[in-house]
């Protein structure tokens, strides 16, 4: 589990996920399986603490998650706000 304190309260859910969120999770907010920034927060009302995971991680383990009525808070999207497109790509 993760020592990082909930910094805000989840957003009411019956499992699901989202990319809505309050406050956007910062570079102290490590997954719990490899120690990487996490981009996404699993939480559950019968659990006080959120399981947090990278971007592969949170992918990998999302549907068994969902299926144990889990919540998902995806932040992932913030990955791909600032790439470009790589202009030598187009040819």
């Amino acid at each position: 589990m993760s020592d990082v304190a909930t910094k805000e309260a989840p957003i009411e859910s019956k499992g699901g996920y989202t990319t809505e969120y309050d406050v956007p999770m910062d570079t102290t907010y490590r997954c719990d399986r490899c120690g990487a920034q996490a981009y996404f927060k699993a939480t559950h009302k019968l659990h006080s603490t959120p399981l947090l995971f990278c971007n592969h991680h949170g992918n990998a383990h999302r549907i068994n998650l969902e299926l144990q009525g889990f919540f998902i808070e995806d932040q992932s999207d913030r990955l791909r706000k600032n790439t470009k497109p790589d202009s030598s790509a187009a040819a």
